[in-house]
């Protein structure tokens, strides 16, 4: 499936636009910030659900109005992303809603049903930036193809960032707190990521006519128990 169509409403700096897809090559072109990283960006979320920027749901609303969309089609599939500001006429709602032939759908099921790829001069710094820099692409890449590991991820964000909560309270309380089940689920779902990341990895060194001669290490950290021992400790 490729995009046929994008159309977007109150996103960015578009307050409604529509725009056309060849099955072979489209080339944007277009002045300095007329929008079109917008447009990519647009794309990512149809993809991935999220900004490729990294940027939160509602700072992609047009400046001045509270709800946006980006809609994409697929052949016979029809994608749809609703961000809001946080606020619909004065009440907290929803930021984001996901949508598959005007269905509501959770990430788990609404990520993989349009594949793209995204090279931007930043991402040369996946040589040399941080660890983060590199799991965040082979994110990008495995929950575009690979359920299990959707599933896992947002478990494991979900976990990481309840438990993240509780650590705070502690902090502040100055007190113990039960973290067992939250360390559980870290434990288990990041087994699932870092196999399936250490696979991709096996995949391309097998790779040498595509990819070309080189090797890639994959030095994964591997959440245990023992880790979260120490770190209390």
């Amino acid at each position: 499936m490729f995009l046929s169509q994008l159309s977007l409403r109150n996103f960015r700096n578009y307050s409604k636009a529509t725009f056309e897809f060849s099955n072979q090559t489209t080339l944007i072109v277009g002045p300095n910030t007329s929008g079109k990283t917008n447009i990519l960006e647009a794309i990512s979320l149809l993809s991935l659900s999220k900004s490729m920027r990294g940027h939160k749901s509602q700072d992609m609303v047009r400046i001045g109005q509270e709800v946006g969309s980006v809609k994409g089609n697929l052949d016979e599939t029809s994608l749809e992303v609703v961000v809001t500001s946080g606020f619909v006429q004065g009440a907290p709602t929803q930021r984001k809603k996901l949508l598959v032939n005007g269905v509501p759908r959770r990430a788990l099921d609404f990520v993989g049903q349009l594949k793209s790829a995204i090279f931007e001069p930043e991402d040369l710094e996946l040589v040399h930036a941080s660890p983060d820099r590199r799991r965040s692409f082979l994110d990008d890449v495995l929950l575009q193809v690979d359920r299990e590991y959707r599933q896992a991820y947002l478990v494991y964000d979900r976990a990481l960032r309840q438990r993240n909560r509780l650590l705070r309270r502690m902090k502040e309380e100055g007190k113990e707190l039960d973290l067992s089940y939250w360390d559980d689920l870290l434990i288990r779902n990041g087994y699932v990521l870092t196999s399936a990341r250490e696979r991709f990895i096996d995949f391309l060194n097998e790779q040498p006519k595509r990819f070309g001669k080189f090797f890639l290490e994959y030095d994964k950290s591997t959440v245990t128990k023992e880790r979260f021992t120490t770190y209390h400790t």
